[in-house]
């Protein structure tokens, strides 16, 4: 299924040339130099090939025939490109010149022996030039600095501005020899069947190549995501891909796919040690059709909260990011109900999540999720309700993903790796978010004795999706558990504490006992009356007015609390700190003051 979709995501993209993705047999590569011929094979120059427009000069970036070759992977020129040791036999650090030379030997050997079925005077100089050089010649050249730079050479002759491979007839020729009936690059020891991923009978890849770039911690020179490279993964005597049953078409598309994704901002989000990626099958055509409207994929990243470098994200950044989720979500609430709802995209317009983690070599799906857009909607919908709290500084009350999970560790770089990933799988499925989750959060309460908001709003999710709980968004003064209660009662003893002293304290009771309350109030809370007695009675003789408020709600706290409990479970910590929570705000709710009336005429 998963590679099925990045099947057709490919197609999509092929659709659009404004995408760059390479047609099948062909490669996006770096390439950072070119070397420019004369008639007859003579080198004219080694110019470099820079993209500036980043503000410092990287290669450019060419659709080129064939893929990359792996490390280690012996003598194995590609076709009218490579790196500067095959293309001109230039020795690397580290190297010796018997080693450059037999990779230029390799190069040089592969086209002259494609020069005749060929037939190209373009080529023709390229195997007149390979016949003549001399990987020594480079000492002598004040133009080779190039080859020190990243990026991989092709060639051009001189006065043509296309490159050597572009030409028509090399087309040709390789597009020939991506034909199964093709003679070289057609292998009769390849097997043949259907592939799972189209359907349709053909060559089996036994490597799925391009590799896979982009996933963190993955190898740098890229993984694959279905490979067999021990005898145990193996079956029915068949080995490495055969396993599978990809074609080798369908294999070089969702690799491709998924590079592009990968390659996408837009479309990939870093959750812990999950890289996330996140596409529909709307077509470019239909979204140009819409200008401004949100992009699903759009929505479900700014959901996530993709920021590069900021521990915290900006303030402007951060209201763009609710108010892109917050019209995403209305759209579709509003085009079930709506007369126009065809107007707007359909909502059965399919969407998919796929999680990766690096594993060796290969790469490891962490969860995956096919559904509609408007299911996407729902789910982004019940997470942004179940996150609603009171005390937002901004002007939506739900903390957006990777703000919760700031609030798992102390630093980002503690944050469990594993979950992020997690998380992210239950908010898009709609399952229960891990259990780990609560308990990190608890965590740093106690370690910071602080309860903000963030905090509160992803108890408050935990509770209401793991334990079908009703936990309101504010101030409940009707509810009656214990631990809700007991909350409110600590916040309302730290304010009496505070009115009592003027703020003026070095340490509150809150940074003494706010951990060993939520958790065993049953030996902590009759000391805590006896300091609230205190604090009371001083309360009285400087603000007898407020020492009769603050009484008062002591007393309507306490007459549905008819004990101090042992213990409280980790559902009722969690209770109790937003029962704090809940309270703390309130006691900074500015209340409105009621107007008096107009006297009447009579």
């Amino acid at each position: 299924m998963i590679l099925e979709a990045l099947v057709r995501h490919y197609d999509q993209l092929a659709d659009d040339p404004d995408n760059g993705v390479a047609p099948y047999g062909y490669s996006l590569q770096q390439v950072g130099f070119c070397i420019v011929l004369q008639p007859g094979g003579k080198l004219h120059a080694i110019e470099p090939l820079t993209d500036e427009t980043s503000g410092k000069p990287r290669p450019i970036k060419l659709i080129l025939p064939g893929q990359s070759k792996p490390s280690g992977s012996g003598i194995n020129p590609c076709f009218l490109w490579d790196n500067p040791t095959y293309l001109l036999g230039h020795v690397p650090d580290g190297r010796d010149s018997d080693w450059a030379t037999k990779r230029f030997d390799g190069f040089r050997d592969r086209h002259l022996g494609l020069r005749k079925i060929i037939n190209d005077e373009g080529f023709d100089t390229v195997c007149d030039f390979l016949e003549k050089w001399e990987p020594a010649g480079l000492l002598d050249r004040n133009d080779a600095e190039p080859l020190t730079r990243p990026g991989f050479g092709v060639f051009r002759l001189r006065g043509e501005e296309r490159f050597v491979h572009q030409r028509k007839a090399i087309d040709q020729y390789w597009c020939k020899e991506l034909d199964p009936a093709g003679d070289a690059l057609a292998d009769s020891a390849t097997a043949e069947g259907f592939c799972l991923a189209t359907g349709q009978r053909g060559p089996i890849a036994r490597l799925h190549e391009p590799k896979i770039k982009g996933v963190s911690g993955a190898q740098s020179s890229g993984a694959t995501l279905v490979s067999f490279n021990l005898s145990a993964f193996n079956s029915a005597g068949k080995d490495q891909g055969l396993n599978a049953s990809v074609g080798e078409q369908a294999a070089f598309q969702y690799a491709t796919a998924l590079n592009a994704l990968l390659a996408d901002n837009k479309h990939r989000v870093q959750l812990g040690d999950t890289t996330v990626v996140f596409w529909t099958e709307k077509s470019s055509s239909t979204q140009a059709d819409a200008p401004g409207t949100p992009d699903p994929a759009d929505a479900l990243a700014e959901a996530f909260g993709v920021y590069k470098d900021d521990r915290k994200p900006k303030a402007e950044g951060e209201k763009q990011t609710r108010s892109t989720l917050r019209d995403f979500l209305e759209r579709y609430r509003k085009g079930r109900q709506a007369n126009n709802a065809q107007s707007l995209e359909s909502a059965d317009t399919p969407f998919y999540v796929l999680g990766l983690s690096p594993n060796a070599a290969r790469i490891s799906v962490r969860f995956w999720l096919n559904c509609t857009v408007a299911e996407l909607a729902e789910r982004l919908g019940n997470y942004v309700e179940q996150l609603a709290m009171t005390g937002s500084r901004t002007d939506e009350s739900s903390p957006i993903l990777r703000q919760l999970m700031w609030e798992t560790a102390r630093e980002a770089k503690d944050i469990p790796p594993q979950l992020a990933g997690d998380f992210a799988r239950a908010l898009l499925t709609g399952n229960k978010y891990p259990h780990s989750f609560a308990v990190a959060i608890l965590r740093r309460i106690v370690a910071d004795r602080s309860i903000n908001h963030p905090r509160a709003a992803g108890l408050k999710a935990w509770l209401i999706r793991n334990h079908q709980q009703e936990v309101p968004v504010s101030l409940d003064p009707q509810r009656t558990e214990e631990a809700y209660l007991l909350g409110r009662l600590f916040a309302a003893y730290e304010k009496i504490q505070s009115d009592s002293t003027d703020g003026k304290l070095n340490r509150t009771i809150r940074d003494s006992y706010l951990s060993s309350a939520s958790a065993t109030p049953g030996v902590v809370f009759p000391r805590l009356y006896k300091l609230n007695q205190h604090h009371l009675s001083k309360l009285s003789r400087d603000k007898p007015g407020l020492a009769v408020v603050r009484e008062r709600l002591i007393g309507e706290i306490c007459q549905n609390l008819s004990r101090f409990p042992n213990r409280l479970s980790l559902e009722q910590q969690g209770l109790f700190a937003i029962g704090f929570y809940h309270q703390t705000q309130d006691f900074y709710t500015r209340r409105t003051e009621p107007q008096p009336t107009a006297p009447s005429e009579e």
